[in-house]
Order: structure tokens, then sequence, then C-alpha cells
């Protein structure tokens, strides 16, 4: 935000928020040319951002097996790459 030629406090900010039916996460007054002539200011729409946006989607009993075979190999891989890298080094 560049307030041009007046002053936006942080009670005119939080009446925007009521408003507009936020939350004021950051209000941070800046000094770029002149002292106090741009503000960053972040406000938040919905507090639980994951419910908003992100369904939890029922996972399978294959893809969960799947999944752990997965883990599993990728933990093996990893040692047997960190004793070869040892062996390499010593």
């Amino acid at each position: 935000m560049q307030p041009v030629d007046e002053h936006i406090s942080l009670t005119v900010i939080n009446q925007l928020a009521l408003d507009t039916n936020t939350e004021v996460l950051l209000y941070q007054i800046k000094d770029i040319w002149n002292i106090g002539d741009y503000a960053h200011i972040i406000f938040e729409k919905n507090s639980d951002f994951e419910a908003a946006f992100f369904q939890a989607k029922p996972v399978s009993l294959p893809q969960k097996i799947t999944r752990g075979v997965k883990r599993i190999r990728d933990k093996v891989i990893g040692k047997v790459r960190e004793m070869s890298a040892r062996k390499k080094l010593s």
C-alpha cells in the first residue's frame, strides 16, 4: 500500500479488517523515499487456510501399502548409497 498525501493508521487498517471479515497479520511502515511513505499490510481472510482449500481425500489400502513399500525402499537405497560413499571415501 502506498498512502498518498494521507496517513493510514493502524486504527483505519483494523476497521478495514473488521469490514472485510479479515485479520491483520502484518502492518509495517516502510521508509522508501520519505519517512512512512509505504506500508506493508497482510490480511488473512480465513484463519484455517488448509481447511478452506484442501479437502482430505480417502486413501485406499493398496495406496497405503504402495506408499509404505516406497518409503522402505527409499530408506534401504539411502543406506546402501551412504555405505557406498563411505567405502569410496575411506
